[in-house]
């Protein structure tokens, strides 16, 4: 999902920001799917077995295809709220997020927003009947000062002050 089109199909305003994965973790994955697409257009030249032929085929598709996805965006900051890409439970769920990914970004206004799990990996929000809702996220690779900049904005928009007593990671 781009910029554009998540302020076209979410009520968030003006988006300010479009946050990826830590840019030292997306190119070091595109090197080991690089790597594995080389291997497997080294193997099918190498191996003249049918069977083999197109399982290396479809190896270098999924290594190619996976490049591609590695920058798409963890979240957008909003003048009223956040899109987060929510991350897939199940089997089923993690097949449908390959061929449409953008059905797993999900909005969430700043007032609801409680807050993030230690390890950034759940999002935790009030429901408009005062339940607490989790939000499964891959927040962990993402950039220590994205994160706390998602945090400081988070806290102005609500008025509460930010806890700086997190851990420090990445």
């Amino acid at each position: 999902m781009d910029k554009k089109t998540a302020q076209e199909h979410f009520p968030c305003g003006h988006i300010y920001k479009v946050v990826t994965n830590h840019s030292f973790y997306i190119w070091s994955i595109r090197l080991g799917y690089t790597l594995l697409g080389a291997w497997s257009l080294w193997h099918s030249l190498h191996y003249k077995v049918y069977g083999s032929f197109v399982v290396d085929t479809l190896i270098m598709v999924f290594a190619f295809w996976r490049i591609y996805h590695q920058d798409d965006p963890q979240y957008f900051i909003g003048e009223r709220g956040i899109i987060v890409h929510r991350r897939a439970i199940t089997l089923r769920e993690k097949l449908d997020g390959l061929f449409c990914p953008d059905e797993y970004y999900n909005y969430v206004d700043y007032k609801h927003i409680i807050g993030f799990t230690e390890n950034w990996d759940a999002l935790h929000i009030c429901t408009t009947s005062f339940g607490i809702y989790v939000i499964p996220l891959e927040f962990q690779f993402v950039s220590y000062a994205d994160k706390m900049e998602l945090m400081t904005i988070i806290a102005d928009k609500k008025g509460t002050p930010i806890d700086t007593h997190l851990p420090k990671d990445n």
